[in-house]
């Protein structure tokens, strides 16, 4: 089982969750707004809102980013998997991920504390709010790419992605990963 290097007090009371999550959204969107993709604005999102609010210390590179633009608009403009989902998760695992793959066994990936209970929440969640997960199926009423409105509702996602990452890494550090159950699983 790994660890994550979080302060998050275990007292966080719902009006400060909502506030650090309303953050959370509104640092996504600007960020979106400023031309950074999907996966870029919620993965440095959630990295820099554990930054100023939880006092993390993040020991990798500034630019690590980077890890997140090939993912924007479902993989390369694919249309696969959400990218705000791929920039989630991937900020997901920068805090809960193993630091050494090969050791653990499979109860720490699915067991009471396994690790993947965390990363399964965010698509459960994504699809409660929007129902789907793939990028071509949540912009596809857009005719046009980079439309005002394609533009509205993937801002809408990235924000609202952001907020949901956010979420779950508050509950993992305050009830703890056993409290988290696999919504669907294969």
């Amino acid at each position: 089982m790994t660890e994550s290097d979080l302060k998050i007090p275990r007292e966080i009371n719902q009006k400060q969750r909502e506030k650090i999550i309303e953050k959370a959204e509104q640092r996504a969107m600007k960020k979106y707004m400023r031309s950074y993709n999907c996966a870029e604005s919620v993965f440095e999102t959630t990295i820099e809102i554990l930054e100023t609010e939880f006092n993390y210390t993040s020991k990798h590179p500034k630019n690590i980013v980077k890890i997140a633009t090939g993912f924007g608009e479902g993989v390369g403009k694919y249309g696969l998997m959400c990218g705000a989902i791929s920039g989630g998760t991937m900020a997901l695992s920068i805090i809960y991920g193993y630091k050494n793959p090969a050791n653990p066994s499979k109860k720490d990936r699915i067991g009471e504390k396994g690790i993947y209970k965390i990363f399964n929440q965010l698509p459960h969640r994504f699809i409660k709010q929007f129902d789907k997960t793939e990028c071509y199926e949540l912009t596809k009423d857009f005719y046009k790419t980079y439309s005002k409105g394609h533009i509205m509702q993937c801002q809408k996602i990235t924000s609202k992605t952001a907020g949901m990452v956010i979420d779950i890494i508050i509950e993992v550090e305050t009830k703890g990963i056993e409290s988290l159950e696999f919504k669907k699983s294969i």
